[in-house]
């Protein structure tokens, strides 16, 4: 946030309301000419006034919180924008009486915001969340989400950086690693979508951030059935446009048709609401990322699922050839070759809203040939252990298994029965960026031939590219379409995860491959 806009107007920050919000400060400027002793005492002051002012309503609150503004800290009164004024307009109330303050309200509880790149939308739940725990009248349990655990700090050090430039918050507040510990034994705590297991979650106040940056809808499931225990907590999310036909493009409809329950904002298409989101700084940000996730964060529109894929098919074009073995083909083949056979496994665990695949390819010097791709549906883990357990006989040297919640027992157990040749992977954000930057690097360099099969290339094509992180790794979103979850595309993932690293070794050998069908 910058400097002051000529927006800003003067008055009385009612705790009631904020559709005509007016902001002063609370009081005068500090005199310079005083002695140190009389400014620190009239700093003193100005905090304890701050406690007790802001002990009354979130409004008074924010009447006098400093925020990490640019080019320097500044009080919140001094810039805020009327659409930031209509944005918590809904929301003060319902967090008041969530705190204790209103005994009667009856309004929404459930709160979902969509806005563009640059909005303070992180900003805005570190500071409501900070007043949230520091003033409650009773024990609030808060739980705050986020796609991942970069995310998710970004959020604790917004709260952290606020808490620094008020010191009369900082009595009332500590923050210790990943859970901030408020007034009257409250809490926060924060995890990411990611996270191996969150189950039994329940609470007062949930936030979920950048909510269309979760690559499944479980953790969101868990929150919601957790909020149900509690009638009168507060339920927020708040995040960019995302992907028509997406689970969360499919909340947010719900959401607007529920209006009893849900107040809904969504900024105006290519509207820049934030008089610090240039015209110059937009431009330089949209030079960085893909055209159709630019429309997503910067124009707060909602796309196609099809307009961004990681692989496209001009990527996967010259790859394409006839290289699976049909059902009959192992039983066919010379044992003696098939023991020579450098066989590597990628395993992508699903059950009832998810297939499981097993992608099985041959390494000949640098190439990787597509041997089997079997998909098992609806398929109990019983069942599916014994078919990997089969191929793993076959001479199968190495197999990478998804060792995510729902297949962290199966991956334990071949892990315990072979633990030279099966290791689990949790598919995190950041390691679903390795693997997936690692795939699109084979395919580049054509060292990994796949079958022409049109569900198989759809389903490669629904792991979409965000933009790339810091470090080089893309970031990530996997889509549902007809063909799944992008299973077969974690499943190829996988298994290229378990090659030796070899640079620069030639093929030897060419192609033992036969008819072009999936297995099924």
């Amino acid at each position: 946030m910058n400097a002051p806009s000529s927006g800003c107007r003067t008055g009385e920050l009612s705790p009631d309301s904020l559709r005509c919000i007016s902001l002063v400060p609370k009081t005068e400027p500090l005199n310079t000419d005083h002695s140190p002793h009389d400014r620190s005492r009239r700093i003193a002051l100005r905090w304890r006034r701050a406690e007790r002012d802001a002990a009354d309503s979130l409004a008074a609150y924010l009447g006098h919180v400093v925020i990490d503004s640019r080019p320097e800290p500044l009080a919140w009164h001094l810039c805020w924008e009327p659409w930031q004024g209509e944005l918590l307009e809904p929301l003060v109330p319902a967090l008041e009486a969530l705190a204790g303050l209103r005994g009667s309200y009856d309004g929404p509880r459930s709160f979902f915001y969509v806005l563009p790149r640059g909005h303070d939308k992180t900003g805005m739940l570190g500071r409501l969340t900070n007043w949230v725990l520091a003033f409650p009248r009773r024990r609030i349990s808060a739980i705050a989400a986020a796609a991942d655990k970069d995310q998710a700090a970004l959020l604790l050090d917004s709260m952290r950086s606020e808490i620094r430039l008020n010191p009369w918050l900082a009595s009332r507040l500590t923050v210790h690693n990943y859970v901030v510990f408020g007034q009257h034994d409250s809490r926060l705590q924060v995890i990411s979508a990611d996270a191996e297991s969150s189950s039994g979650l329940k609470g007062d106040f949930f936030i979920c951030d950048e909510l269309t940056f979760w690559r499944k809808p479980e953790l969101f499931n868990i929150l919601w059935s957790g909020r149900e225990k509690r009638p009168d907590s507060v339920f927020v999310i708040i995040t960019n446009a995302g992907l028509r036909g997406s689970w969360q493009h499919d909340l947010l409809l719900r959401a607007q048709a529920d209006t009893a329950h849900w107040h809904v904002y969504q900024a105006p298409l290519a509207t820049t609401l934030a008089s610090w989101m240039t015209p110059d700084r937009i431009a330089a940000v949209r030079t960085m990322l893909p055209a159709a996730h630019a429309r997503r964060v910067l124009d707060n529109e909602w796309i196609d699922v099809t307009e961004s894929p990681l692989l496209t098919y001009d990527l996967l074009a010259p790859c394409l050839t006839d290289c699976l073995w049909s059902p009959d083909d192992l039983a066919r083949r010379d044992r003696r070759l098939l023991r020579c056979a450098e066989l590597y496994m990628g395993v992508d665990i699903g059950r009832t809203r998810d297939r499981t695949v097993l992608w099985t390819i041959e390494l000949l010097g640098d190439v990787a040939w597509t041997r089997e791709i079997r998909v098992l549906d609806q398929t109990p883990f019983a069942v599916q252990k014994r078919e990997i357990i089969r191929r793993i006989d076959r001479h199968v040297v190495a197999v990478r298994i998804d060792k995510g919640a729902i297949g962290y027992q199966l991956a334990e157990e071949l892990e315990a029965e072979f633990p030279r040749i099966v290791e689990g992977m949790q598919l995190t954000a950041g390691r679903q960026g390795q693997l997936a930057l690692q795939m699109k690097t084979a395919f580049e360099r054509h060292r990994l031939r796949i079958p022409n099969d049109a569900p198989l290339l759809d389903d490669l094509q629904l792991v979409q590219q965000i933009e790339t992180g810091n470090s080089g790794v893309p970031l990530l979103e996997t889509l549902r379409g007809a063909t799944g979850h992008a299973d077969r595309f974690w499943a190829a993932a996988l298994a290229l995860a378990g090659l030796p690293m070899r640079p620069g070794v030639p093929a030897t050998r060419g192609p033992r491959g036969t008819r072009s069908r999936l297995s099924r």
